[in-house]
């Protein structure tokens, strides 16, 4: 068997300023995100029974936050940012200022991006018993169920 290097780009790509990037993201863009195979499906019936309130912003997240339907998630590397000559920290930055300020900051998310952030401990821990029953009916099987439920126990 003959191993090669993979000539594949990433289809991430950096965001115009150094440092701190929101990438934005709706609800159906995370439950598309988690519609692909091998992703933990918990996380997209949650998404689906109660939208962005199954985020747990207390337990991860710094810094993003929903506005107008969109959650925009945080990704920095702790330094200062620099705003109209104002410098702003950026896990406070969407609470002082206006998304229009620093839309060279903002990017769509990725599916890669959404599941990066959004794990199983970035969330409320579901209602298994509620949201069970509807994942069986769509097809899910109970041992995928059983597994994808371990990851919260983790």
């Amino acid at each position: 068997m003959k191993i090669s290097k993979s000539t594949i780009t990433s289809a991430i790509k950096p965001a115009k300023t150094k440092g701190t990037t929101f990438y934005k993201a709706t609800v159906d863009d995370i439950i598309k995100a988690y519609s692909d195979k091998n992703t933990n499906v918990w996380i997209k019936a949650l998404f689906e029974d109660i939208g962005f309130d199954a985020i747990d912003f207390e337990k991860g997240l710094y810094g993003s936050k929903v506005i107008d339907d969109a959650l925009y998630i945080c990704e920095t590397d702790g330094h200062m940012v620099d705003v109209d000559n104002y410098k702003y920290d950026p896990e406070e930055m969407l609470e002082d200022i206006s998304l229009t300020d620093i839309e060279d900051m903002i990017q769509d998310a990725t599916p890669e991006i959404i599941r990066r952030h959004i794990t199983e401990y970035e969330v409320y821990m579901p209602d298994f018993d509620k949201l069970a029953i509807d994942l069986l009916k769509d097809g899910e099987s109970f041992s995928e169920l059983v597994r994808y439920y371990q990851e919260f126990e983790k």
